[in-house]
């Protein structure tokens, strides 16, 4: 079954998630006639990071993506994608994502440093709709939709956070037992949406310096700086996506 939906949400709630973090595999969803209802219903009304600014769409240093081994039970790299070398993002649960892993062509969130990167699944989500991906479609959602949990504002999983923050902006496909994809994002509105309202700078990804304010109040102009993108810390998160 193969289901195709997009919503464009004019007000965006940049909110950091609270609670326990859960993994997607330790919960048994019921599962529906529809498979869409899984994963794209529950993000109507979601409050999930705003997407940063895509400017280190190579990564966050010269490792790239990927600073990890590809895991040695991950099998075979799946063929290239098409055209012939093209860059594709993929997201999903961590199982199944790992056979993307350090494959060519495919970029895969795996690093050994992600719980000390502070908005790094933010970036990575922001470069694949809108930064260097080349293919078509440019992200691969590796999960079925039957695998994928609903959205839960009392944190994660992962995967449907990411797919709630793509379906603000993209047309997000689904379906069962297989495959999908993201495509058509309006970058435009992801930008409008997301960036400062002062004219800066978001931040992408970096932690701040620890600079602390020099106490001197602003004069009723814009500030002079470049604010944070106003998404606060969502907390410690596995590598890859779940």
């Amino acid at each position: 079954m193969r289901v195709q939906r997009q919503l464009f949400i004019a007000v965006l709630v940049g909110v950091g998630f609270t609670g326990c973090m859960v993994n997607p595999e330790d919960l048994d969803p019921e599962l529906m006639s529809d498979s869409q209802e899984i994963n794209l219903k529950s993000c109507e009304g979601a409050d999930v990071p705003c997407l940063p600014k895509p400017d280190k769409c190579t990564g966050p240093d010269s490792a790239g993506w990927s600073n990890k081994p590809r895991p040695a039970d991950a099998g075979p790299c799946p063929a290239p994608p098409t055209p012939a070398g093209c860059t594709q993002y993929v997201i999903g649960r961590q199982k199944d994502v790992e056979k993307y892993i350090n494959c060519p062509g495919y970029n895969v969130l795996n690093r050994d440093d992600y719980n000390q990167r502070p908005g790094l699944n933010d970036l990575f989500i922001a470069c694949a709709a809108c930064g260097n991906a080349t293919c078509n479609p440019g992200i691969l959602i590796a999960s079925g939709n039957e695998q994928i949990p609903d959205h839960s504002n009392n944190g994660g999983p992962w995967s449907s956070t990411e797919l709630c923050q793509l379906n603000k902006y993209c047309t997000v496909t689904t379906n069962n037992g297989a495959v999908g994809s993201v495509t058509n994002c309006n970058c435009e509105k992801m930008a409008n949406d997301c960036g400062p309202k002062d004219g800066g700078t978001p931040d992408s990804g970096t932690p701040d310096s620890g600079t602390p304010d020099s106490g001197t109040p602003d004069a009723g102009g814009p500030d002079s700086g470049t604010p944070d993108s106003g998404t606060p810390d969502a907390g410690p998160r596995d590598a890859g996506s779940f």
